[in-house]
């Protein structure tokens, strides 16, 4: 009987433990899954800003000629605040 009974214990023992390596290969799975469609966001957030920024230096060409390339955004912004105060200055606007 004792016999039996160290052969049950090393049965479930084993069980257990197939019970969990096969849940830590779901997981496994899982997170493949969720870096694969991670890298795939990224991978479209930075087509979709690679045209944005064609997009702003196509504006900015539009605008001015006295940039030599297109500026970041903030330098960007930084312009369009200087040539609207100059603007006002030019032309009284308020």
């Amino acid at each position: 009987m004792r016999h039996d009974d160290i052969i049950s214990a090393g049965r479930f023992s084993h069980m257990s433990e197939l019970a969990k390596l096969h849940q830590s290969g779901q997981a496994l799975a899982v997170t493949r899954a969720d870096r694969e469609r991670a890298v795939e966001l990224k991978d479209r957030a930075a087509a979709a800003l690679g045209r944005l920024d064609v997009e702003v230096a196509e504006a900015v060409r539009t605008m001015t000629t006295s940039f030599v390339s297109a500026p970041f955004l903030p330098e960007l912004e930084d312009w369009l605040v200087r040539r609207e105060r100059a603007l006002e200055v030019c032309f009284g606007m308020e």
